[in-house]
């Protein structure tokens, strides 16, 4: 049998698999296990006769009739058409009242108290902020940010504020990676063992660009009315 590599219709080289007399004559090898069928494996996108119908032929029934009422959601599109299977269709319906309710939800609602996005409604591309949890992998970070954001608020305001600990966190991606944190904070002007003064809120809207780009950018520090 050949060892030479094969080209399917669409261009994927693939080693050559056995003829159909082969596959029904090769005999079982021992320990061997009958493969297991999958009802809901992708089928074959072309397993029509492409001589008859080539790929540039195909129309929007070509489709239908093949996806229609295949379990998973299935889309295609190219310059004539676009289909959408059932499923694909009702997954697309569910993410729209997904986005819906969650943007009734969150309407009145600052970055710094973002709720979660339902992961039907976190679409790829969306840059709404989302809650953080405060682990030992970002815990340093936000209270690096913290503090940098408090020397900025105190030199602009001539206070002597000083870190006390993180409330919570938020961010988005875009623009460069934005966070949205809650912190406290005590005044160490009016007192003299900072420990023994009140406990301030604060709210910083930081960037955090890359370290080539510069330190990070303070867009707002202020206390929590």
């Amino acid at each position: 049998m050949s060892k030479e590599l094969d080209t399917n219709l669409l261009g994927v080289i693939s080693q050559p698999s056995e003829s159909c007399d082969e596959r029904g004559k090769r005999p079982k090898l021992e320990g061997e296990s009958e493969p297991e069928s999958d009802s809901e494996s992708e089928p074959e996108f072309l397993d029509w006769d492409h001589t008859e119908k080539p790929y540039e032929d195909l129309v929007y029934d070509d489709f239908a009739k093949r996806f229609d009422d295949y379990p998973r959601p299935y889309y295609f599109g190219c310059s004539r058409f676009i289909y959408k299977n059932k499923a694909r269709i009702k997954q697309e319906e569910e993410e729209e009242k997904a986005m819906a309710d969650y943007l009734h939800l969150s309407a009145n609602l600052s970055p710094f108290d973002a709720i979660p996005v339902p992961p039907l409604a976190n679409r790829c591309g969306n840059n709404f902020p989302k809650p953080m949890i405060i682990d030992d992998d970002v815990r340093d970070l936000l209270i690096e940010l913290s503090k940098f954001s408090l020397e900025k608020y105190n030199g602009d305001q001539g206070s002597k504020y000083v870190f006390h600990d993180l409330v919570k966190a938020c961010r988005c991606r875009i623009p460069h990676i934005t966070y949205f944190i809650t912190f406290e904070a005590k005044d160490a002007a009016t007192h003299v063992d900072p420990l023994d003064s009140p406990i301030t809120t604060f709210q910083a809207h930081v960037w955090k660009r890359f370290t080539e780009d510069g330190p990070p950018v303070v867009k707002s520090c202020s206390i929590k009315t």
